[in-house]
């Protein structure tokens, strides 16, 4: 029986692929079902729009060495007995990858020793090789939508590879954006998606990158979210402040190469407006190298003074968001929230520090 959870749940199977009439030649490999209740999805869109059979299509035929294939998905409605079980209770869109084999990034972050922060050639083999596939991916146009450490697996022969691409990214098709944030984890989402439906895209997979770097060599450390209330957290000007003035920036600069710094602070950390496209970031992590003393360097100059130059840090502040005036759109919203003067004049007081 499908056990009865509302978003997914993880079974592990057996998958057999053949030819439909040549079915004597067949491989078969380890699969991973990630089940998911269709109670909430637009199940008219999943059968009837041609160009979401088209994406689903064109995500299970992902072939990338970088990359642990894409899914084949499919509604089990008429897989299920008949025999007076209640089906409607049961129906599931089925998303089946191929299972990732080998040890998972988040493993090694984890791990005591840390293998992976303390092997610079290591690091940009990592950096060069995901970057690729997610460079394949925002080539075809599509979206990974959940990219952390456990979606990331060195495999046996030396490989690295990313795991469960567009599971989210295919359901924000069926179902609200919105809806689906509390069913992801926001740490690698950046301060814009906090309040905005733009969750599952090109920019949040860029910034999930930076953030998979910094978790490489500062752990699993808070970054904008640390000592900042939660309704702060809906603005991202004064998340991007918190940032850069209060971490310098994240805090534990000085923990990641230089290179690195200058790619993520220079061309990620910014408003997705402005945050450069994964095309442009793997240019630069292609330039990245090993000088006599085993740091990675960039070794085009030209291409690390443009990130250089773009460090919020360095940039003069007239041209940084516009602190008084972001406080004030907040402290504006609160009183239109709020409508009792004694909880927005407390509020006022707790804020006024700012």
């Amino acid at each position: 029986m499908i056990d009865n959870k509302k978003i997914y749940t993880l079974k592990s199977c057996l998958v057999e692929v053949a030819k439909l009439y040549d079915n004597n030649k067949s491989n078969v490999y380890i699969g991973i079902i990630r089940q998911v209740d269709i109670e909430n999805l637009n199940m008219v869109h999943f059968y009837s729009n041609s160009n979401f059979n088209n994406l689903m299509e064109e995500i299970r035929k992902i072939r990338h060495n970088n990359i642990n294939g894409g899914p084949v998905i499919f509604h089990n409605k008429y897989f299920l007995p008949i025999n007076g079980t209640n089906i409607s209770n049961e129906e599931k869109l089925f998303f089946i990858y191929k299972k990732s084999q080998g040890v998972s990034l988040s493993t090694m972050i984890t791990d005591n020793e840390n293998p992976i922060r303390c092997h610079s050639k290591g690091v940009i083999l990592l950096l060069k090789q995901i970057s690729s596939g997610l460079n394949f991916l925002h080539d075809k146009d599509i979206v990974h939508g959940e990219l952390t450490p456990d979606c990331i697996h060195l495999s046996i022969d030396g490989t690295w590879k990313i795991s469960y691409v567009g599971f989210f990214y295919i359901l924000s098709h069926l179902r609200s954006s919105s809806e689906l944030r509390e069913y992801i984890t926001l740490y690698y989402k950046s301060p814009d998606a906090i309040q905005t439906n733009y969750i599952f895209t090109k920019e949040e997979d860029v910034w999930a990158f930076s953030i998979i770097i910094y978790n490489i060599y500062c752990d699993f450390k808070d970054y904008y979210f640390e000592n900042l209330d939660p309704i702060l957290q809906c603005e991202p000007d004064l998340c991007l402040l918190n940032i850069f003035e209060n971490y310098g920036p994240f805090g534990e600069a000085d923990k990641m190469p230089k290179s690195l710094f200058n790619m993520c602070a220079g061309g990620i950390w910014k408003r997705k407006e402005e945050r450069m496209t994964m095309d442009v970031i793997y240019e630069y992590i292609k330039t990245l190298t090993l000088d006599d003393n085993n740091n990675i360097i960039c070794s085009d100059e030209n291409l690390n003074s443009e990130f250089i130059e773009n460090v919020i840090s360095r940039i003069d502040s007239y041209q940084k968001p516009n602190y008084d005036e972001v406080v004030y759109i907040f402290q504006t919203m609160v009183e239109k929230i709020f409508s009792h003067n004694d909880l927005s004049l407390q509020l006022k007081e707790e804020y006024d520090y700012i």
